[in-house]
């Protein structure tokens, strides 16, 4: 595995985000935009995005206020899990075919890095997309609060990545 491998799966992730971000504003005004994720199966093998809406986030927190930040901050609650999906098929399968021929250590490394990836594409489209939104990288059914938490906070404000982190603590 070599830094070329890695640095062509960037672009490609950005590339697919960046189709998936002019989709969502042919069906609705950036400024209803709240929510941007990329996020991972448990295997680190398949990517995915999804976004969400002002107005599917205020719906669900007033049916659900006890779990307003869950709803928040859990894009498998959001108005569009998946949304442009097709876009990160053959990143999914990039993904796997980099790490099949890995062993042991590269193999573990190959994994850790792709997080690392997502967060950095994250902070790109930050710049220039959905000001008013956070951002997320997510593992589906993964827990480690130091990680996340970094993640957020590395791709959020202070007060967003704050809140996020108390959330996380109390559940």
């Amino acid at each position: 595995m070599n830094n070329f491998d890695l640095d062509a799966l960037e672009e490609n992730l950005r590339l697919a985000s960046l189709k998936t971000i002019k989709n969502i504003l042919s069906i609705v005004p950036e400024s209803d935009v709240c929510g941007f994720a990329l996020y991972s199966d448990i295997d680190i093998e398949s990517l995915a995005p999804a976004f969400n809406t002002k107005k599917h986030l205020q719906a669900m927190q007033i049916e659900d206020p006890d779990d307003s930040l869950y709803y928040k901050w859990s894009p498998a609650e959001w108005s569009h899990e998946f949304f442009g999906a097709e876009y990160f098929g053959d990143i999914s399968r990039e993904i796997i075919s980099l790490g099949e021929n890995l062993k042991g250590d590269e193999y573990n490394a190959f994994k850790l890095s792709i997080p690392e990836i997502c967060v950095r594409v994250l902070n790109k489209l930050r710049i220039n997309h959905f000001s008013n939104a956070i951002f997320i990288f997510s593992v589906t059914d993964f827990r480690d609060l130091e990680t996340e938490c970094a993640w957020i906070k590395s791709i959020n404000n202070k007060h967003e990545s704050t809140e996020f982190e108390l959330w996380l603590k109390s559940i």
